[in-house]
């Protein structure tokens, strides 16, 4: 039967193309995947009967708080009920397995993604698509690329020098972490980047190394926390991936998107008319390829 994994899945709303994320995984990577707990984020928005009716494999949990886009309170972490409200914490606490694999209820897949990732892990703590660096001036200017990650190392000063200087390409955005001043997390250690992380919606994460390392039986905050991070905040896995790379543990870019698409994302939270479009759109799809 070969590796067996967990996977876990963060949801709030988007019913149908939750649907089409966990049916297209398991029918593509689902000789590899035990349990899926399913966290239910916010249960007002969508019904998802119809997908708990149909893979037996699901494990459902509603959270008591919704976290939104909101920094975790560091001091409630030993909560457990607060706790198990960040993305993925469920699954990550839950899970018996060696590896987890995290995935967006907005992807769809057209290959054996885990399968790939489970061959290609080594030794890695984890392997998916590295960075935001679409948002990251030391992108723009040729200094870093995921592959090459741990090989840019600036101090606070060159960071500095580099934020206040960068120009985005067209279209693209400069998070303003140097507004005022880097927070003090890249003031004790600007590697890695504000922008570096391994990026949630497709990723497996080797268990059996980073649990021992992460909240709560560890010391470094969990992969689904945003964090105070100055004038934005540190987005969701840049917290942990900076915890663990500070003990000296390597991550793995791999090229998702053979295996897999990824639809809006956040943004069609805030988007009525792209949330519709791409609920019809899983809706075709399903109709199409799933009866």
């Amino acid at each position: 039967m070969g590796k067996r994994v967990d996977c876990a899945v963060n949801v709030f709303g988007k019913p149908l193309q939750t649907e089409l994320a966990l049916l297209s995984l398991m029918r593509h990577s689902g000789k590899h995947i035990d349990k899926i707990y399913f966290t239910n984020e916010n249960a007002k928005i969508g019904n998802h009967n119809s997908i708990k009716n149909k893979l037996s494999n699901i494990e459902y949990y509603e959270t008591r708080y919704v976290h939104w886009v909101n920094p975790v309170e560091i001091r409630k972490i030993d909560n457990e009920d607060y706790r198990l409200s960040i993305r993925y914490q469920y699954g990550w606490e839950m899970s018996d397995k060696d590896y987890l694999f995290i995935t967006h209820n907005d992807c769809s897949y057209h290959g054996d993604i885990v399968g790939e990732l489970l061959e290609n892990i080594g030794d890695n703590v984890a392997i998916g698509h590295i960075g935001q660096c679409w948002n990251c001036p030391a992108s723009w200017t040729g200094k870093c690329r995921p592959e090459g990650y741990r090989d840019f190392r600036p101090s606070l000063e060159e960071l500095s020098i580099l934020y206040n200087t960068a120009e985005p390409p067209e279209g693209q955005v400069l998070r303003p972490y140097h507004l005022p001043s880097f927070h003090q997390t890249f003031a004790d250690n600007p590697w890695p980047l504000p922008e570096c992380r391994i990026n949630e919606w497709c990723v497996l994460i080797n268990l059996s190394v980073s649990r021992e390392l992460t909240c709560p039986r560890g010391r470094v905050v969990p992969f689904g926390a945003i964090l105070e991070g100055g004038t934005p905040i540190l987005d969701i896995g840049v917290g942990w991936f900076r915890g663990i790379a500070h003990l000296g543990h390597r991550f793995k870019n791999f090229p998702i998107y053979k295996f897999m698409n990824h639809e809006a994302g956040h943004p069609a939270m805030f988007d009525q008319k792209l949330y519709e479009d791409n609920e019809r759109r899983a809706l075709a799809i399903l109709r199409e390829e799933y009866n």
